[in-house]
């Protein structure tokens, strides 16, 4: 069990950071050194699962490795690991060492010098030839995953290698992704080529991957601009005929100033939701809140006491934990902001009525995970509650329930920055000395309006 302890701390540094949260890199021979790991467990256990006398033996050990991994500072991304897991343990290490880092050019490199070396050694001790073995048995393989033409002699074929590699079709290769699953490469004899033939079908899988991402960001992005766009046309529509049209009342002229506000204040909101950088950050959030408490508390931990220059690394906590707490609502709340309407109501009549919801709730409808959040946030933000104010309104309204403490805490700093006097706002609605409107405070109360009196979130079914 000691043993597996280590291979669990060797998995963790292969996923591409040390315990310090500094980044972890590979050479060529630690490579080799963690992947003769992985074989080691990958004989062992197949050994044990493969003869029946082992079998209480197997049972035994699945139940230490249970354990093990429901400890609550066990990673959380190992949380699956059994016997079964490790009879493939070498794949772990390099799905890790791939998957897990970025793929720059010095580790790729090393990964693949690696993987190279080490079949070759292993040709080495059947086949003298065991270079031109390699590059044999490897075009065999490419050929059937498409990525060199078949049917060329093999004395060309090493001499001309280089140049037949065919760039994959990712469409194509997606369908033939499992073409040899990993499972199957576990069960299989080896060939002498297992590390580099695997390394190269998790190569075309992340470039597969990468290809719909693309094709993803591509369509968020023509989404975001055809809303953005329509929305500013017709607010520039809107502005030409207020202008147009001198005769127009003063209730029209308000009406349509209270729809240009609306407009501008929906483009904001889509605008960031649909954005890149809060699509990854969103799945960064559901990747370390999926954890248990203790162990995104300890990240988070880490984090603030990290001194990054140029980063504001509190900010980006408040971020992830408010996109953790409605991650499981995205659709709907892109849904609601394109389908709701304006209101044509004064941004004193909302906060009015916000602070008339405060002072009706008083009941804490709070969910474990929730909870957890929501408290490690107040906590977080109890001395420094500006920072919500440098986070997009829509963000902090649709995640904070209202029946929080933080809720009312944010909503009395809004109500406090709406009833300064014109003379000290930092807006430009100091200038007519009227109430807040196309301002960050304005903002503010239409998006807490939207989420909690228009269409509050309690009430849908999500």
């Amino acid at each position: 069990m000691d043993r597996i302890k280590e291979f669990v701390d060797i998995l963790v540094l292969a996923s591409g950071y040390q315990s310090s949260g500094l980044p972890a890199v590979w050479d060529v021979e630690n490579i080799k050194k963690a992947v003769r790991w992985g074989l080691f467990f990958e004989d062992v256990f197949k050994c044990l699962r493969h003869f029946d006398c082992y079998e209480e033996s197997v049972k035994e050990l699945d139940a230490v490795l249970s354990s093990l991994t429901s400890n609550p500072f066990f990673p959380a991304g190992l949380a699956h690991m059994s016997s079964a897991t490790l009879s493939n343990a070498r794949g772990l290490v390099l799905e890790r060492l791939l998957h897990s880092h970025a793929i720059r050019n010095d580790h790729l490199l090393s990964l693949l010098r690696a993987v190279v070396e080490m079949d070759i050694n292993e040709l080495s001790e059947s086949d003298d030839g065991s270079h031109t073995s390699y590059v044999e048995k490897l075009i065999l393989q490419m050929e059937k995953l498409d990525l060199v033409p078949a049917g060329i002699e093999s004395t060309e074929k090493s001499n001309s290698f280089l140049n037949d590699v065919i760039i994959p079709d990712c469409i194509k290769y997606d369908r033939n992704l499992h073409a040899i699953k990993m499972s199957d490469w576990g069960k299989k004899e080896r060939t002498g080529l297992d590390n580099s033939l695997f390394i190269m079908q998790e190569i075309l899988s992340r470039q597969a991957v990468m290809s719909c991402m693309c094709s993803f960001r591509k369509s968020i992005n023509n989404l975001s601009e055809i809303i953005i766009g329509n929305c500013m046309v017709k607010s520039e529509s809107m502005q030409l005929e207020s202008k147009s049209d001198n005769g127009v009342t003063a209730f029209v002229d308000q009406s349509l100033n209270y729809l240009y506000q609306f407009r501008h204040w929906r483009t904001k909101c889509i605008s960031y939701l649909l954005d890149n950088r809060t699509l990854k950050l969103l799945s960064g959030s559901d990747l370390i809140l999926s954890a248990p408490n203790e162990q995104w508390v300890r990240v988070f931990e880490e984090l603030k006491l990290s001194t990054n220059l140029g980063c504001d690394n509190m900010l980006e906590i408040v971020e992830i934990l408010l996109l953790g707490l409605i991650s499981s609502k995205w659709n709907y709340l892109i849904q609601l902001i394109l389908s709701i309407s304006c209101d044509f109501l004064s941004t004193a009549k909302k906060l009015s009525d916000l602070q008339e919801l405060l002072e009706g709730n008083t009941l804490d409808m709070q969910i474990n995970k929730e909870k957890e959040m929501l408290d490690y946030l107040t906590q977080l933000l109890k001395f420094q509650p500006q920072k919500l104010w440098e986070l997009p309104s829509i963000l902090v309204a649709a995640a904070i329930p209202s029946w929080s403490s933080l809720f009312r805490m944010h909503l009395r700093e809004v109500a406090h920055k709406f009833n300064e006097p014109s003379s000290s706002r930092c807006c430009e609605c100091n200038q007519d000395g009227s109430e807040h409107h196309d301002c960050q405070v304005g903002e503010r109360i239409q998006s807490l309006f939207a989420f909690h009196i228009r269409c509050p979130q309690r009430s849908v079914n999500i």
